[in-house]
């Protein structure tokens, strides 16, 4: 029976994710309507600010440019701050990035505040889909627009579409710029709770050039931040991880966390058990991520198992986060474009679905489904995929 065309499936997301583009230019449209209503020009109807989060982002440039880089760890000097920059009382907001995220946003205050989230948005977007239309060369690779981890960073003026940029760029690059594509993956550092499996797989791989490049990338980014901004920042950040920390206790952010110690917490699972699973999840995830590298496939499955054991090894993401998760999307549909697989087509958009009707708050009618942890299961179902459609060893000149 000859193939369904992949291009019905990437139609049918269209039809599916209509409602995202509807609601980015509703996000868009509110502060217009807003500020023609009187309110502040960076408050939409809701009160929220523009890009939501990025005014941690532009709120810290300024602060880092005009006080000092550690007055960004003090809540009271951010709050004050974030309140004269949109002109409003608003929820405070606080920065709990380490020092060498700072030094990467620290032009933004350079710029008007629209314009600036603007301007970050646009770019790290259009660095996002390059790197989706290299690993899936196919014309509906644009539709990544609609991705759930994409609406969700566009509506929260995040930094997902950077994350993927650093993973997916840099294991484009490892085979032919090993040290290059190496340097790329350890730019991720500036998130630490997201960057502990690549050191793995990369050993693991015996990618040692590579290995080198993100360590080296890692070491550098450090101590520039150090060189320019000073040890205060550091020291404010080290001072301030138990308060990270206590982020993972607040229910009302657990339904915005993909991870799997959110979902479990959600669900009404004890903390301690909930920690413990995560726990077991995260060193079972980085046995299968090294086992994978070991074997050395082609890169479509490295890639796509390396990013899902990126979300699903850590305690600490949020839905933004799963702009990473574009990657495996685009290489496990583009092999199943290729070869005719119609069931991991049909997967694919299921796991789609299941994500979207968690990021984007879609009403749920069943009572079970309110707290059902829909893109946990989807990310386990991928990754399922990923190895279910891995080479044999022995294709691989491998032992078994």
């Amino acid at each position: 029976m000859k193939p369904i065309p992949a291009y019905l499936y990437f139609r049918l997301f269209l039809l599916c994710y209509l409602i995202s583009l509807g609601g980015f230019y509703l996000f868009i449209g509110g502060y217009v309507t807003a500020g023609s209503l009187g309110k502040s020009d960076l408050l939409d109807l809701s009160n929220k600010p523009a890009g939501s989060d990025f005014v941690v982002y532009w709120t810290a440039s300024k602060v880092a440019r005009t006080q000092s880089p550690a007055a960004v760890f003090s809540r009271e000097t951010m709050a004050a701050a974030e309140r004269e920059v949109i002109g409003a009382a608003i929820p405070p907001r606080i920065w709990n990035y380490p020092p060498t995220f700072l030094l990467m946003v620290l032009p933004l205050s350079l710029l008007p505040y629209f314009a600036s989230l603007l301007t970050w948005l646009g770019s790290t977007f259009c660095g996002f889909i390059y790197v989706i239309r290299r690993l899936a060369p196919h014309r509906g690779a644009w539709l990544f627009l609609f991705f759930p981890g994409a609406v969700s960073n566009f509506l929260y003026g995040q930094n997902g579409f950077l994350s993927a940029i650093f993973l997916g760029g840099g294991l484009l690059l490892m085979d032919r710029h090993p040290f290059l594509g190496g340097s790329l993956l350890g730019l991720l550092s500036y998130k630490p709770q997201l960057a502990f499996l690549i050191p793995i797989a990369l050993a693991a791989g015996r990618c040692w050039r590579a290995l080198a490049g993100a360590v080296s990338a890692a070491a550098g980014l450090a101590l520039a931040s150090l060189f320019w901004l000073g040890l205060a920042p550091w020291v404010s950040f080290l001072k301030n991880l138990s308060l990270v920390a206590g982020l993972l206790e607040r229910p009302h952010l657990w339904g915005k966390m993909p991870t799997i110690f959110a979902g479990l917490e959600q669900a009404g699972v004890s903390p301690g058990t909930a920690l413990a699973l995560q726990l077991a999840a995260t060193v079972g995830v980085g046995c299968v991520v090294a086992r994978v590298w070991y074997l050395a496939p082609p890169l479509p499955w490295r890639g796509s198992v390396l990013a899902l054991g990126v979300i699903l090894a850590t305690p600490y993401a949020f839905a933004y986060d799963l702009a990473i998760i574009a990657l495996p999307f685009a290489w496990l549909g583009w092999e199943a474009y290729r070869n005719g697989w119609i069931v991991d087509e049909v997967l694919l958009l299921l796991a789609w679905t299941l994500m979207a009707w968690w990021s984007l708050g879609i009403p749920r009618p069943l009572a079970w489904a309110a707290n059902f942890p829909f893109t946990q299961a989807a990310l386990a179902a991928l990754l399922f995929l990923a190895l279910y459609r891995l080479p044999q060893p022995a294709q691989l000149g491998r032992s078994p």
